[in-house]
């Protein structure tokens, strides 16, 4: 009788443990999509004509720790973004992407839990070899309660949230950039 109540204990302690563990932000919810650029018009000098570098600055997430942000995964969320925007190329023919993840500030704990991001974004033209963007983009993200209980899954989502908003301004940018 004892022993069993001892393994129905140890049993909910380690489902407790794993459902407390921090988990990286997800790619495909770091993505920005269509929804996400309604006003968003394509220069067609972009159009099939940027491909991505490695991004660099990302951390992988310490399950025993905080949620963040994997270079791997914002690489994969940055060329997923500029398919479906239709400016992804997986040759190096018109323009290089390079991102540098500079800063992912997050809270310890909270109700709200607001993450700011910081990425350094640079665009080359690969022809001519000058930047046609050369710059830092700030955005956040703020997951409440109602998003999620947990404060680690509150994280999570703030993290995801804070990158997609960040890739969403540099799109953005790309937009409104003037091509000589």
């Amino acid at each position: 009788m004892k022993i069993k109540s001892i393994f129905k204990s140890l049993s909910l302690l380690a489902v407790m443990v794993l459902a407390g563990c921090a988990q990286p932000a997800k790619m495909e919810k770091m993505v920005v999509g269509a929804d996400d650029l309604k006003d968003y018009t394509i220069n067609t000098a972009f159009s099939n004509a940027i491909s991505v570098e490695p991004v660099s600055g990302g951390q992988e997430t310490n399950p025993l720790w905080m949620s963040d942000v994997a270079s791997k995964d914002f690489e994969l969320a940055l060329v997923e973004s500029l398919k479906g925007i239709g400016s992804f190329s997986a040759d190096n023919s018109g323009y290089a992407l390079n991102a540098k993840l500079l800063s992912v500030k997050k809270p310890f704990m909270g109700f709200n839990m607001t993450v700011h991001s910081r990425v350094h974004y640079t665009l080359t033209d690969l022809k001519t070899k000058t930047a046609l963007f050369d710059e830092d983009i700030e955005a956040s993200y703020t997951a409440t309660v109602g998003d999620a209980f947990m404060g680690i899954k509150r994280l999570q989502l703030a993290n995801e949230g804070a990158i997609r908003e960040n890739i969403r301004r540099f799109l953005l940018a790309l937009s409104e950039l003037k091509l000589q």
